[in-house]
């Protein structure tokens, strides 16, 4: 079965420093999976192919010299399971 997987921008407003920060918070059959800083990350990790996305997620160490976050590995799984959902139904649209 496929789970629906969803993600949102968020921005938050800090009062005490009256600065803006955003954040994608990645929901998987209508709960919170994670959250994490900079929304921005989500066009660069939509924006990969397939299998970039895979290469990505099995190599994140290597890529930032430290191993992912909780929240990191749901953001790439996440990734990675919306994509393949859609790349098997946009195969079957043809």
């Amino acid at each position: 079965m496929v789970s629906e997987i969803r993600f949102e921008k968020h921005s938050t407003l800090d009062l005490k420093t009256n600065r803006r920060s955003d954040e994608v918070v990645i929901i998987r059959d209508g709960r919170e999976a994670a959250v994490l800083p900079e929304a921005s990350r989500l066009g660069r990790g939509m924006s990969l192919s397939l299998e970039e996305a895979v290469w990505v997620a099995q190599n994140f160490h290597e890529i930032m010299h430290r191993p992912p976050s909780a929240a990191e590995r749901a953001f790439w799984q996440a990734v990675v399971d919306y994509k393949r959902s859609h790349v098997h139904t946009d195969v079957h649209a043809a």
